[in-house]
Protein backbone atom coordinates (compact mmCIF):
# COMPACT_ATOMS: atom_id res chain seq x y z
CA UNK A 1 0.00 0.00 0.00
CA UNK A 2 1.43 3.23 -1.22
CA UNK A 3 2.39 6.08 1.35
CA UNK A 4 -1.05 7.78 0.47
CA UNK A 5 -3.18 5.32 0.75
CA UNK A 6 -2.14 4.33 4.25
CA UNK A 7 -2.86 8.04 5.22
CA UNK A 8 -6.80 7.56 3.79
CA UNK A 9 -7.06 4.92 5.57
CA UNK A 10 -5.82 5.88 8.82
CA UNK A 11 -8.14 9.61 8.46
CA UNK A 12 -11.05 6.98 7.17
CA UNK A 13 -10.64 5.16 10.42
CA UNK A 14 -10.48 8.04 12.73
CA UNK A 15 -13.71 9.17 10.70
CA UNK A 16 -15.80 5.97 11.22
CA UNK A 17 -15.05 5.63 14.79
CA UNK A 18 -16.19 9.28 15.32
CA UNK A 19 -19.37 8.73 13.55
CA UNK A 20 -19.59 5.09 15.34
CA UNK A 21 -19.40 7.09 18.19
CA UNK A 22 -21.62 9.63 17.55
CA UNK A 23 -24.35 6.67 16.95
CA UNK A 24 -23.88 4.68 20.26
CA UNK A 25 -23.88 7.96 21.94
CA UNK A 26 -27.30 8.36 21.31
CA UNK A 27 -26.51 11.83 19.84
CA UNK A 28 -27.10 10.88 16.22
CA UNK A 29 -28.35 7.63 15.11
CA UNK A 30 -27.71 8.42 11.42
CA UNK A 31 -24.45 9.74 11.98
CA UNK A 32 -21.78 8.30 9.25
CA UNK A 33 -18.33 9.42 7.53
CA UNK A 34 -18.63 11.81 4.50
CA UNK A 35 -17.51 9.09 1.54
CA UNK A 36 -16.69 12.25 -0.11
CA UNK A 37 -15.16 14.08 2.46
CA UNK A 38 -11.98 16.03 1.43
CA UNK A 39 -13.12 15.56 -2.10
CA UNK A 40 -14.56 18.22 -4.66
CA UNK A 41 -15.46 21.86 -4.64
CA UNK A 42 -17.95 21.96 -2.17
CA UNK A 43 -17.03 22.72 1.69
CA UNK A 44 -18.25 20.08 4.08
CA UNK A 45 -17.12 18.27 7.06
CA UNK A 46 -15.54 14.45 7.70
CA UNK A 47 -19.04 13.51 9.62
CA UNK A 48 -22.58 13.90 8.52
CA UNK A 49 -24.36 14.23 11.19
CA UNK A 50 -27.65 16.17 12.71
CA UNK A 51 -25.70 16.31 16.09
CA UNK A 52 -26.23 19.78 17.22
CA UNK A 53 -24.51 21.66 20.17
CA UNK A 54 -25.93 24.97 21.49
CA UNK A 55 -28.72 25.00 18.46
CA UNK A 56 -25.95 24.83 15.88
CA UNK A 57 -24.98 21.58 14.07
CA UNK A 58 -21.70 20.22 14.24
CA UNK A 59 -19.47 20.82 11.23
CA UNK A 60 -16.58 17.82 12.67
CA UNK A 61 -13.01 17.88 10.99
CA UNK A 62 -10.85 14.74 11.90
CA UNK A 63 -7.24 14.27 11.49
CA UNK A 64 -5.01 11.51 11.96
CA UNK A 65 -1.58 12.56 11.27
CA UNK A 66 1.92 11.63 12.09
CA UNK A 67 2.25 15.16 13.52
CA UNK A 68 -0.10 18.05 14.56
CA UNK A 69 -0.72 21.19 12.16
CA UNK A 70 -3.66 22.53 14.33
CA UNK A 71 -3.64 26.39 12.80
CA UNK A 72 -3.85 24.58 9.14
CA UNK A 73 -6.33 22.24 10.21
CA UNK A 74 -8.55 24.71 11.79
CA UNK A 75 -8.84 27.04 8.92
CA UNK A 76 -10.44 24.16 7.24
CA UNK A 77 -12.79 23.90 10.56
CA UNK A 78 -13.72 27.65 10.13
CA UNK A 79 -14.97 27.09 6.39
CA UNK A 80 -17.66 25.19 7.93
CA UNK A 81 -18.32 27.57 10.35
CA UNK A 82 -19.56 29.94 8.01
CA UNK A 83 -21.78 27.62 6.46
CA UNK A 84 -23.31 27.94 10.23
CA UNK A 85 -22.14 24.72 11.88
CA UNK A 86 -20.07 24.38 14.89
CA UNK A 87 -16.79 24.22 14.02
CA UNK A 88 -15.09 20.96 15.60
CA UNK A 89 -11.98 19.59 15.32
CA UNK A 90 -10.68 16.47 16.12
CA UNK A 91 -7.23 15.16 15.94
CA UNK A 92 -5.79 11.96 17.19
CA UNK A 93 -2.29 12.42 18.93
CA UNK A 94 0.42 10.15 17.25
CA UNK A 95 2.37 7.92 18.37
CA UNK A 96 0.60 7.62 21.90
CA UNK A 97 -0.28 4.27 23.80
CA UNK A 98 -3.07 4.53 24.89
CA UNK A 99 -4.72 6.42 22.43
CA UNK A 100 -5.58 9.56 23.03
CA UNK A 101 -7.88 11.91 20.94
CA UNK A 102 -8.31 15.55 20.81
CA UNK A 103 -11.29 17.98 20.38
CA UNK A 104 -10.66 21.33 19.77
CA UNK A 105 -13.49 24.26 19.82
CA UNK A 106 -13.22 27.93 20.73
CA UNK A 107 -13.43 29.05 24.45
CA UNK A 108 -16.65 30.61 24.24
CA UNK A 109 -18.43 27.90 23.17
CA UNK A 110 -16.86 25.76 25.77
CA UNK A 111 -17.87 27.88 28.51
CA UNK A 112 -21.21 27.97 26.88
CA UNK A 113 -21.44 24.64 27.67
CA UNK A 114 -20.57 24.48 31.31
CA UNK A 115 -22.89 26.89 31.93
CA UNK A 116 -26.05 25.00 30.04
CA UNK A 117 -24.99 21.83 31.71
CA UNK A 118 -24.68 23.73 35.12
CA UNK A 119 -28.35 25.34 34.69
CA UNK A 120 -26.87 28.79 35.88
CA UNK A 121 -28.98 30.47 32.76
CA UNK A 122 -30.81 29.40 29.87
CA UNK A 123 -28.39 29.29 27.19
CA UNK A 124 -29.53 26.50 25.63
CA UNK A 125 -33.39 27.87 25.76
CA UNK A 126 -32.05 31.11 24.35
CA UNK A 127 -29.85 29.28 21.49
CA UNK A 128 -33.10 27.29 20.36
CA UNK A 129 -35.86 30.15 20.97
CA UNK A 130 -33.60 32.40 18.57
CA UNK A 131 -33.14 30.07 16.20
CA UNK A 132 -36.95 29.17 15.73
CA UNK A 133 -37.67 33.08 15.84
CA UNK A 134 -35.64 33.34 13.32
CA UNK A 135 -36.14 30.38 11.22
CA UNK A 136 -39.63 30.42 11.96
CA UNK A 137 -40.97 33.55 12.74
CA UNK A 138 -42.69 32.37 15.99
CA UNK A 139 -42.99 34.85 18.76
CA UNK A 140 -40.27 34.83 21.60
CA UNK A 141 -42.30 35.28 24.04
CA UNK A 142 -44.70 32.09 23.30
CA UNK A 143 -41.72 30.00 22.75
CA UNK A 144 -40.16 31.33 26.65
CA UNK A 145 -43.72 30.66 27.74
CA UNK A 146 -43.81 27.05 26.12
CA UNK A 147 -40.39 26.42 27.66
CA UNK A 148 -41.09 27.18 31.13
CA UNK A 149 -44.22 24.96 30.78
CA UNK A 150 -42.61 22.04 29.70
CA UNK A 151 -39.85 22.44 32.58
CA UNK A 152 -42.57 22.82 34.89
CA UNK A 153 -44.08 19.55 33.14
CA UNK A 154 -40.67 17.67 33.42
CA UNK A 155 -40.03 19.14 36.69
CA UNK A 156 -43.69 17.88 38.39
CA UNK A 157 -43.04 14.47 36.53
CA UNK A 158 -39.61 13.89 38.25
CA UNK A 159 -41.15 14.72 41.60
CA UNK A 160 -44.38 12.40 41.18
CA UNK A 161 -41.86 9.60 40.13
CA UNK A 162 -39.44 10.21 43.43
CA UNK A 163 -42.37 10.00 45.05
CA UNK A 164 -44.11 6.81 43.49
CA UNK A 165 -41.65 4.87 42.29
CA UNK A 166 -38.53 5.86 44.40
CA UNK A 167 -40.90 5.51 47.05
CA UNK A 168 -42.02 1.25 46.55
CA UNK A 169 -38.22 0.58 46.16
Amino acid sequence: MSKIATRRAKGKELEDMVADLIVSKGLDSKARRDNASGAGTREKGDISTSAMLLGKNLGIECKNHESLHLPEWWKQVEKLEVLGREPILICKLPKRKPTIHLVSIYLDTFLDMLVALQGKDDTVSNVVVSNVVENYQYDKVNILNSIKYIKGLLSKLESDYNKKVLKEE
